[in-house]
């Protein structure tokens, strides 16, 4: 699933798992920042419902969906793009770094996870993506707490 892609792609499709968008859910449903994001990202989407699916049928809890609506900010972040650029496409400050710490979170676990399943490449990729995001206004924010 994350094979191959680079550091802002690979956050793009990984944010699909800790973003959870605030508002209606009439709200559109934006695009992804490329084409190989979003074919990541619909697989993403098809597993998310075949998952919901069988947690139904089980009686379970439903799993929330994936939500792509980060997919944009966290890619232009990761490869370098200003905060005052990232911002302009509609997300709050306290927003971002708060979704933005998540992602940090669950990027390290990916990297733990494809190091113990020897995908060396993609454990870097996912290093090198966080270390990306670690910048600025998120830099700042883990010395605060």
């Amino acid at each position: 699933m994350l094979a191959g892609l680079d550091a802002p792609s690979l956050a793009a499709v990984v944010s699909c798992c800790t973003y959870e968008r605030r508002g209606s859910d009439d709200d559109a449903v934006p695009g992804t920042p490329t084409s190989e994001v979003g074919a990541r990202v619909r697989r993403l989407v098809r597993i998310s419902e075949s998952l919901a699916g069988a947690e139904t049928d089980a009686g379970l809890p439903v799993t929330r969906p994936v939500d792509v609506g980060f997919t944009h900010e966290i890619h232009e972040w990761v490869r370098g793009d200003s905060l005052t650029d990232v911002l302009a496409d509609q997300v709050t400050g306290g927003d971002f770094v708060r979704c933005v710490r998540q992602l940090l979170d669950l990027l390290r676990q990916v990297e733990a996870a494809a190091g113990t399943m020897g995908d060396t490449p993609t454990a870097e990729v996912a290093r090198e993506a966080g270390r990306a995001a670690t910048r600025g206004v998120i830099a700042a924010s883990a010395h605060q707490g």
